[in-house]
Formats: C-alpha cells, structure tokens, sequence
C-alpha cells in the first residue's frame, strides 16, 4: 500500500508570521509525521511563477500552505494549484497570523500552529477518496456575457475555464433510497431547489444553482450527500487531533464559522480587539454541521463552543433556519438525558454588533477539559446513524432509563398502526425499501415494526390503501439500540366454516365482506368463509 504523501508549505509572510511563530522549529516536527514533506519560505507571494507551489503539488496527493493566507491570497493560490494535477479539494490553508500569532508564549504559539496544520492534514488525509469523486460545475455562457474580447493566453487556457469546481454536495446515488420509495427528504429541504426526482424516481443535483450550504447532507437519513471539505470523517479526522494530549489546546475555544467569518474575526484581531484564545474549524456553511458532529465536540470536551454566522445576506439563510431545527433537537436531546450543551449561535445581526457578540461569546465560553492521559478516540464507519446512537449510548448513564423523545428534527422514527382501518394486506410490507416492516403468519398474523431500520421515507403510509399509517418522529434510545423488531398489530388467522382449513388474515376478509355488504352481495358473502376445496364441494351439492 502506498503512502499517502502530503506537502506543507509554511510562509513567514515578510516576518509578519516568522516573528510570531518559530517556523522552522514547526517544520521539524511536521517532519516527524509519517509522508509529510514540509517547506519553508520567507514570501510565497514574492515567486511570481509560483514555482514552490507547482513544484510541490507534483510530488505530493495533498497540500497545506501555512501563513497569512488571507482572501485574495487563497483565491491566487488555488488557481496557482488549478493549473497543476492535484484535485481541488486536496488543497487547503491554514491563517497562521489569525490562528496563533497573538498567542504567547512563543511556545504556545508553536503547539497552536502546529494543531492547526496537523488538523488541516488529517482532513485532506479522511477527504482524499470524497475529494475524487467531486464533480466540476460547467460555467456555460456568464463567461462571455460581459462581451470583453479575450487574450490569445485567455483564449488558449479556455478549456481550463469552462468548467469549475465549487463547494457543492458529492452525490452518490447508489445509497439513495428514493428511487424505490417516495423519500424526498432533501427536496424538501433545500433551499435554491436544486435538487429534483425524476420520473423514474432518480434524485439529480444541479450544481449550477446550488447554494452550497450543505443541508441535503445533515438531512439525508442514508448518507447520500457530503460536502467536499467539511464531510463527517473529515469532521472525526479533525477532532480527533484537537483530542491528543500533544496537540490538546486546553484553554483554547472552539468556534465554528465559515470563510466570512473567518475573516471577520481577522478584522477584529488587526483593529486591536483582545481576544481569547481559541480555534478554528471552518465549515461550508453552519447548515453542514451534522448532529453527529454536535455530540463528537461535546465528548471531547467543548460544552460550550461557539457557531459563528456573519452574514444575514449570503443567501443561505433559509437552510440555516431549518437546520437550527435540528440544532435545537440536539439541545432537547442533550436535556433528556443530562449531556452538557451550551452552545452560543451568534447570527443575523449587523456587522459591529455581530462582531461584539462574538468576542463576547468566545470570552464567555468554556475552554476544553483539563488534559487527558490519552487521545479520545473518534472513529467513523461512513454510517452516520450507528456512529450517532453508539456515541449516544456511551454518554448516557442508564439507556433503559431513557424515555421516548418526540418530535426530534432527526431521522428516528415510530409507527402506529390504526387496527380499525388495517386489513394486514401486507401493502407496506411489500413497498418499505428497507424492510422495516414485516409480516410473519403462523397461528396468527403479526405486523412488526423496526425503529432502528426504519429512516422515515414515509413510503408506508403513503401506499397503505387503507390509510391505517401514521408515521411520527420519535427517538426511543432503548429500541433503537436493541434494534429488534416490536409487534404493531396481531389478527388471527381465519379458519374455513366447514373444514377448519386456514383461508387468510381474518382483518382481510372482514374488509372484504365489508365491501361485499356494501354493493348488496350479501347472498354471497357465506362463501367468503369457506376454503377453496369446500367452495368446489359446494358446487356439486344437489346434482
């Protein structure tokens, strides 16, 4: 198996970094890490060919550039890197003059540069596979829309332009359980509309108009969706650093925000505003948090980490009000069985007072855990529903203790059954894509419910013809977790009149004869009670 080589490339900025932080004291432990190449330089934005950069994409799968990295430079570097074989989303940038600049002691300012370089590797490391299979958004004709006349350079890199790679969602159908069920989940929820089903029942992303807020992938209940930058094993990568007792920031703040509000809180850094230490994860957008994710930082400590939105007018604030749904579910959920959660969600304001609030919360916020002896492990096994009840078992006491929680924006679902309505035809049985219901028959017919299968496509309810389903949102910890099936209804088997053979579920044909009365056959409704064999006996009777 080969290695999977990564390269950093750590810039001292004209000194505005180097004077903070020892770089090459960083590099030399970087080093240490198993298929890292590391490269020092005074001022990447100096090389005009960019030769370090191209020259260390060649040789590496993934790259890190470490400095001051600030907005105009990321956009410069990551068509610098377009330019070169490395895919995309194997790139990424740490802000060593936000991060760790105003930390001190130099020493700390070191651990803390080398966490936030180290996190930024393990994630493209957990990402690589996701960042292959993401797809380019084609550019059509806003390329030319503005009628400038091209170069003869613009002309021949034109097929390097037409199309673009952008944060949107990597699709993979082959988890999608809407193709054999009514699920749509992820229309419903996203906000630009794109997303659509076709006839045939095929979901399809249009990448063009998506809004690359990430909701269709905290949404999804088969794990359909994940964002190229921000998936949950990148998510479990990262934390998992932040865990180590050689990389644990212990008074250190977390805050999740995306790349505006990282940039806000530069802002606050250069205009002189005192703030906690604390770090960084940067998200997509803060509808790409998962609640898995959520219950990962609290185990490892954060309680009281900070989600960060800066913008009232990206046009992703209709997918954060749905997800603050799902956010407050965590908060209810945290609240029935005794996990400490008190996150701050700082949003919708203007830009001073956003700011302040902020600073105020950061300040506010608990700093993790005392150190630990040993790194807190986080595994993902890319299901992100037996990730969350098993981490949901760990950090509850009793399970048998834990009362059903409706109502949850969360895929955990409970099923009722209408007995007066149900005839046991064994429609839902037939169409539930995930065989969360099933029918036994021996001395009497038996309806079961999975909780734990069940993802609450709706498909059931939908089909039912007799409309006997009701389908509710309800996390019952213990019967998910003993993920067993539980008796929904029971009718006896109905016997022949004259033999005494087994002829059907008795709920049929009383629904039948139900329906028999109704259009006036009455006459004929005695032989809905008889076998086969005895209605064929009936016949010759009197000849």
């Amino acid at each position: 198996m080969s290695i999977f080589k990564t390269g950093v490339i750590l810039c001292g900025c004209r000194g505005v970094v180097s004077e903070a932080i020892n770089l090459k004291q960083v590099a030399n432990l970087l080093k240490k890490l198993d298929g890292v190449e590391v490269e020092v330089v005074d001022d990447l934005c100096s090389d005009q060919k960019y030769i370090t950069i191209k020259e260390m994409a060649s040789r590496v799968d993934a790259l890190v550039i470490a400095g001051c990295t600030d907005e105009l430079c990321v956009k410069r570097f990551r068509d610098i890197i377009g330019e070169t074989e490395l895919l995309c989303f194997a790139c990424d940038f740490v802000n060593l003059k936000q991060e760790c600049s105003k930390v001190f002691p130099r020493t700390e300012a070191e651990k803390s540069a080398l966490a936030a370089i180290q996190v930024c590797l393990e994630k493209l490391r957990a990402g690589h596979d996701l960042a292959k299979k993401a797809v380019p958004v084609k550019k059509g004709r806003e390329m030319f829309a503005s009628g400038e006349s091209l170069t003869r350079r613009q002309f021949f890199r034109l097929p390097m332009k037409l199309v673009r790679y952008e944060e949107i969602p990597v699709f993979s159908i082959e988890n999608c359980i809407a193709y054999h069920s009514t699920c749509q989940v992820c229309i419903e929820n996203c906000p630009a509309g794109a997303l659509v089903k076709d006839d045939s029942g095929k979901i399809h992303l249009k990448g063009e108009i998506c809004q690359k807020c990430g909701l269709c992938s905290v949404v999804c209940p088969s794990d359909c969706f994940e964002m190229p930058t921000f998936s949950n094993s990148q998510a479990a990568a990262m934390l998992s650093v932040l865990t180590c007792t050689e990389q644990q920031l212990v008074n250190h703040k977390l805050i999740f925000t995306c790349d505006q509000g990282r940039k806000q809180i530069d802002n606050l850094i250069e205009s002189g505003v005192k703030m906690p230490e604390f770090f960084i994860i940067r998200v997509p957008c803060l509808a790409s948090i998962s609640p898995l994710v959520l219950l990962w930082v609290m185990k490892i400590g954060y309680h009281e980490s900070v989600l960060f939105c800066p913008e009232s007018g990206c046009g992703k604030q209709t997918a954060l009000k749905k997800w603050e749904q799902v956010f407050q579910s965590i908060e209810r959920l945290s609240g029935c069985f005794d996990i400490s959660f008190d996150w701050e969600l700082i949003k919708n304001m203007t830009h001073v007072t956003i700011s302040t609030a902020a600073v105020e919360a950061l300040q506010k916020a608990s700093p993790a855990c005392s150190p630990r002896d040993n790194c807190v492990s986080i595994s993902y096994s890319s299901i992100a529903r037996d990730e969350f009840l098993s981490l949901l078992e760990s950090m509850v006491e009793k399970v048998e203790n834990c009362q059903p929680i409706n109502n949850l924006i969360l895929p955990f679902y409970n099923l009722d059954i209408d007995t007066e309505k149900c005839s046991m035809c064994g429609v839902c049985t037939r169409n539930c894509p995930l065989n969360a219901i099933v029918m036994t028959e021996d001395e009497e017919s038996v309806l079961q419910f999975s909780h734990y299968k069940c993802l609450g496509c709706g498909t059931c309810a939908a089909k039912c013809p007799e409309k006997a389903i009701d389908l509710n949102r309800s996390l019952d910890l213990s019967k998910l977790l003993d993920r067993s099936f539980q008796v929904k209804y029971r009718n006896e088997v109905a016997r022949c009149e004259i033999c005494n053979r087994p002829i059907g579920k008795k709920a049929t044909l009383q629904k039948v004869e139900h329906i028999m009365k109704a259009k006036g056959l009455d006459s004929a409704v005695a032989k809905l009670y008889r076998c086969e064999t005895c209605k064929v006996l009936d016949g010759f009777e009197g000849i």
